[in-house]
């Protein structure tokens, strides 16, 4: 191996870690905020309702059939 393709590679290593090093965390409570969007609304656990209670993302987005992305729940065996 030529020595210049040597000393690039060790200095490639040696950045990795101190990349990383560098990187500081946010904490959990500067993460949240109120307009979060993994604050989803519980799903609905009513034999024959849909699951999904919450509107669609769009106001234009229509279903390409009626009720095609609202899957009715049905109780299974639990886990």
């Amino acid at each position: 191996m030529k020595p210049y393709l040597a000393a690039a590679l060790w200095a490639g290593f040696a950045a990795v870690p101190a990349a990383v090093d560098a990187q500081t965390p946010v904490p959990p409570a500067a993460a949240a905020h109120s307009d979060d969007t993994r604050d989803f609304p519980p799903p609905v656990t009513k034999d024959g309702r849909p699951i999904e209670s919450r509107p669609p993302e769009k106001n234009d987005d229509k279903p390409a059939f009626p009720e095609q992305t609202r899957a009715p729940y049905h109780a299974s065996a639990p886990f």
